[in-house]
């Protein structure tokens, strides 16, 4: 069991446990990522709300981003070099019914497409916001203009 945010149902959310992800089930693409810091931002305020016109398959953790240590990995070269490596992460991408669940818990499952390696200068923390607040900030300026 891990430790988790949880969405119990649309606009609710709860702290508690969830049970932790299953290494052996990991597919080709895919890493388990101990979880060092999750980034809370406006997007994931109004997914757990309930604002989004998505589905989640409740009890769901939230957490779009996220930093942490990669713990076990699916079968492939990529996902081996992946192994012990410091990164920042996305959620998988899920179509259809959520499941897999983001990054506010222990572990996350996300895939090798979604990380990026960190180097020993970057913290878990600041690591934990680079991809929505950077594409946000850009997004911003573009309009500016």
């Amino acid at each position: 069991m891990m430790n988790s945010v949880l969405i119990t149902k649309s606009g609710e959310i709860a702290f508690g446990k969830k049970q932790s992800p299953d290494k052996k089930k990991l597919g080709a693409n895919q890493v388990l990522i101990k979880v060092e810091a999750a980034a809370l931002n406006p997007s994931d305020i109004l997914f757990m709300r309930g604002k989004y016109n998505m589905m989640p398959v409740y009890p769901y953790t939230p957490g779009w981003e996220g930093s942490g240590t990669v713990v076990a990995v699916g079968p492939g070269l990529l996902n081996q070099f992946l192994m012990g490596k410091r990164v920042a992460f996305m959620k998988q991408n899920e179509f259809g019914p959520m499941k897999i669940g983001g990054a506010m818990a222990d572990y996350c499952v996300t895939t090798n497409k979604s990380i990026i390696p960190l180097t020993d200068d970057f913290t878990f923390e600041q690591a934990s916001s680079f991809f929505v607040n950077p594409l946000t900030a850009i997004c911003m300026v573009d309009r500016v203009k």
